[in-house]
């Protein structure tokens, strides 16, 4: 269905002097109450004064109470908005003075009384946000602080209220739907026992065969792993990791014979067998020096200079005395990797353009909009830039096989290279730009994967753009990162994203441990917690809760979304989970790094399946590596993901996760995962038969079994 964008609620425009005060949280403090607000949808502009004198409190947006901010320290802080009549609307556009973490719904109701939540955010250190949600009918529209308002205020100046050309519901309706829950199956599979049985685990077990397990007739109970190979769902694209110039870099300092050995461990058949990989296009944070695009000559909007030389140039052992091969670099690299498995599937993200194509033309600066903007006269010119890179790649021998129109489009403050886009520039990127140009060059088969950051914003993205239909007829997907959330997986926002856009793909194109032996910043409680240490060829770390990520004891985030955690655990639980929630596939960042997490140009230092010491050649790989290795083997393109049900009879709920697949060739295949300390006893329920099974304490298994169907 096409829609029709129209500004409905525009400027409603609050002069608040009072900024928030951040401690542990953003406060607010009274302050003068605004002069004027204006409120309009496709009628004239009502203005309200501010000549009430009760209305004294902090955010007061009018003098009109259907317009209004609370004006106390409430719980739940909020405002409403009467639109003057019932319209169809899909997304609310806030403007912020200043930017902290915010947790808040967007409500509507027909009647001011009844209220529904259309979207729950959960998004900071952003000054600009658009809430998109399904189109949904409503008179009166909220505004409510999920947190008390210490810890959710802002100062916001203007929220403006979109409509389509729907007709309005006569009430708020929804198109989700709840998944419905399976019951035992009463097919039976003929299944006489397991055909592999494989455990990686704390103890020191590294992808090891164990004993096949006999299955029998009957229903299981206590705690039941319930497979239905009769109900299938998405298609498998793969799993795997990422080719960067600094994972170039790091193997640039082996032999050819260790470099060789790394490479078939990552991509070959006997070892991590990846299909599923991601690379860079220009510079990155992973980038040995950064500040690089394939095209550096300012203003060359015709891209008569472009070039993957970056990509080949290698690096000079006067400048860096431990390379042992000058002409390895990231290009390199990928060749290996598909002289090893030539059916790999690569995506490709740009962190930014070429900086003069943006606002500033600076790669990157330190501040809430630092990656800048791409210049509306340059859209045009990025399409064809991006298009020049997929065809400069094919001539190399390398098939580009999806693109990100940017990594990380709401930005990382600066930190490193980046570029901004909401998800109306991207929109119109795609659907004008991107999609035609690709299809005028013949990379019409090239798959345009849409958002790429942290999931909790991804309905928002998805409601977005891909309503748009103009625009999604182009897409295969969105592509989540992980970064919100050290513990959750965001499974109501993957599936709401399903539900809404079913024929779309959602494919984690980013993960890794962040911030690893990072200095903690000012405003850590636990610094030494923060800063990670004894990670190089010490698997207890990388099996118990020894790692933080950015939000760690930090004051400007919540402590429940970013405590310690064990990174297999991390892993495990994502991929698990993601398939179970619609993914159809699941990228690790960089593949290998040095034994710091780096080089790293802006000391972003984050862990990898392999770390090595480039001074010793010593390799090292973690514990994440074969949990990865196991994942990626047992995972494989094609595979059709099966509905899962996990009873955890006595247990606690995070003890553990269960997905499985089913092959072509009618093989059924589980991935499990127990955090604990303790082994756990559970049924393995697949038709009218069940085997008895114990997995290991804190460990990942994989079973396969073969099924007549």
């Amino acid at each position: 269905m096409k829609y029709k964008w129209m500004p409905a609620l525009a400027a409603i425009t609050l002069l608040i002097s009072v900024l928030l005060i951040m401690s542990f949280s953003c406060v607010s403090t009274a302050g003068p109450v605004p002069e004027t607000a204006n409120l309009a949808l496709n009628k004239p502009v009502i203005t309200s004064s501010n000549e009430n004198e009760e209305l004294s409190g902090p955010n007061a947006v009018d003098g009109d109470i259907k317009t209004r901010w609370s004006s106390e320290f409430n719980d739940p802080q909020s405002i409403i908005v009467d639109l003057q009549g019932t319209y169809t609307i899909k997304q609310v556009v806030l403007r912020w003075e200043t930017a902290c973490g915010k947790d808040y719904s967007i409500q509507v109701s027909m009647n001011g009384d009844n209220w529904q939540t259309v979207k729950e955010v959960k998004e900071g250190w952003k000054t600009d946000y658009a809430v998109s949600f399904p189109p949904v009918g409503a008179r009166y529209v909220k505004l409510e602080g999920m947190e008390r308002a210490t810890n959710w205020g802002y100062s916001l100046y203007e929220m403006e209220i979109y409509q389509t050309d729907i007709e309005p519901e006569t009430t708020p309706r929804l198109s989700i739907k709840p998944t419905p829950k399976p019951e035992y199956s009463d097919i039976n599979y003929s299944i006489k026992k397991t055909r592999e049985v494989i455990l990686t685990s704390e103890k020191g077990d590294k992808l090891a065969k164990k004993e096949n397990i006999a299955f029998k007739e009957g229903q299981a109970s206590g705690t039941v792993v319930l497979v239905r190979p009769d109900i299938t769902k998405q298609t498998i694209d793969g799993i795997g990791s990422s080719f960067t110039e600094s994972a170039a870099f790091v193997l640039a300092h082996l032999s050819k014979a260790k470099r060789k050995s790394v490479m078939e461990a990552l991509y070959g058949k006997k070892g991590a067998a990846y299909t599923l990989t991601r690379t860079h296009i220009g510079a990155c944070d992973f980038s040995v020096k950064g500040k690089y695009s394939y095209d550096d000559v300012e203003d060359d909007a015709a891209l008569e200079h472009f070039s993957l030389q970056p990509d080949r140039e290698g690096f000079s052992k006067s400048e860096y005395p431990g390379i042992k091969d000058e002409s390895y670099d990231l290009l390199p690299m990928i060749k290996d990797a598909l002289a090893i498995n030539k059916d790999i599937k690569i995506i490709a993200s740009p962190w930014t353009a070429p900086k003069w194509m943006k606002k500033p033309n600076k790669w990157y600066q330190v501040g809430q909009t630092g990656g800048g903007i791409l210049l509306p006269e340059h859209y045009d010119t990025y399409a064809r830039y991006l298009s020049k890179y997929i065809a400069a790649c094919k001539s190399e021998g390398i098939n580009i096989w999806g693109i990100t129109p940017v990594n990380e489009p709401m930005g990382n403050y600066g930190q490193w290279e980046s570029m901004h886009l909401s998800e109306q520039v991207e929109t119109n990127l795609v659907k004008k730009y991107i999609g035609p140009q690709f299809e005028k060059d013949g990379f019409k088969d090239v798959r345009i994967i849409i958002y790429d950051q942290n999931r909790e914003s991804l309905e928002n993205w998805a409601s977005s753009i891909l309503s748009d239909e103009e625009c999604a007829k182009y897409v295969y997907g969105s592509a989540v990162h992980w970064y919100a959330d050290t513990v959750k997986v965001f499974e109501k926002e993957l599936e709401k994203t399903h539900q809404l856009f079913p024929d779309k793909t959602i494919i984690n194109t980013e993960a890794c441990i962040d911030n690893l032996g990072c200095p903690a910043p000012g405003g850590c409680s636990d610094p030494e917690g923060f800063t990670e240490t004894d990670f190089f060829k010490n698997d207890g770390f990388w099996w118990n809760n020894k790692a933080s990520d950015w939000g760690y004891a930090v004051s400007w985030a919540r402590k429940a979304d970013h405590p310690l955690y064990a990174a297999v655990h991390r892993y495990a639980r994502d991929i698990i989970e993601g398939l179970n929630f619609w993914m159809t596939g699941w990228i690790d960042w960089n593949a290998v790094l040095d034994k710091n997490g780096g080089p790293n140009h802006v000391k972003n230092y984050c862990g990898a399946p392999v770390m090595i010491d480039t001074e010793t050649e010593d390799i090292y790989y973690t514990p994440v590596y074969y949990v990865l290795a196991q994942f990626s083997r047992l995972i494989r393109p094609g595979d059709k993901v099966l509905q899962v049900n996990v009873f955890k009879e006595g247990l606690d709920k995070d003890a553990i996760h269960a997905c499985a697949v089913m092959s072509d060739k009618g093989e059924v295949k589980v991935a499990l995962l127990n955090t604990t300390k303790d082994p756990i006893d559970f049924k393995l329920q697949i038709g009218t038969q069940y085997a008895d099974i114990n997995i290991e304490a804190n460990a990942v298994q994989t079973i396969l079994v073969p099924i007549t169907r």
